[in-house]
């Protein structure tokens, strides 16, 4: 459990920024649970607010892999 502590947070982070992307690609967000088919929650036209999502997804994943990069080099050292 202590080695999958240090990593929750990046997955979360990592799910958002795809979730935004998507977001920003498709112009479609939807809804997924388990055992239904996914619904639409939203669906997005604007060229501004799509470019808005692409570039938070984008900053997010470079966060992420940047986090995850210092994460693993720290792990080499010890």
């Amino acid at each position: 459990m202590g080695t999958f502590a240090l990593y929750w947070a990046d997955l979360i982070g990592l799910a958002i920024a795809l979730v935004c992307i998507n977001g920003a690609i498709t112009g479609k967000f939807y809804t997924h649970s388990r055992g239904h088919r996914k619904r639409l929650l939203g669906e997005v036209g604007s060229f501004r607010i799509r470019l808005a999502f692409l570039c938070a997804g984008v900053a997010m994943f470079a966060l992420v892999g940047r986090d995850l990069a210092q994460k693993l080099g720290a792990l080499r050292v010890k």
